[in-house]
């Protein structure tokens, strides 16, 4: 049998509620991290609008053409990011 990897991160809370059942019979492994307080990710994210840092983008796609941003990613065609965005406006 296949084992998966389960990961999560969070910045709301350390307290989570979910069935073990579905996750502990199938065996999947649990991997955490921890990447700083919710003031810490608060100061990063002022940082950042302050230093007006941008991610490099590659190509931006429509969610409906996500195989397409797969397949490129796949034959790495990509320069730095893909990024995903909503067919309608939300």
């Amino acid at each position: 049998m296949k084992k998966s990897l389960i990961f999560w991160v969070t910045t709301s809370g350390d307290q989570i509620e979910i069935p073990l059942r579905p996750f502990i019979f199938p065996q999947f492994s649990f991997l955490g991290t921890s990447m700083g307080s919710t003031e810490e990710f608060k100061q990063m994210l002022d940082f950042v609008i302050h230093h007006k840092i941008r991610p490099v983008m590659d190509k931006t796609f429509p969610l409906s053409e996500a195989i397409q941003a797969f397949k490129r990613m796949e034959e790495g065609k990509q320069f730095r990011k893909i990024c995903l965005v909503p067919d309608c406006p939300l």
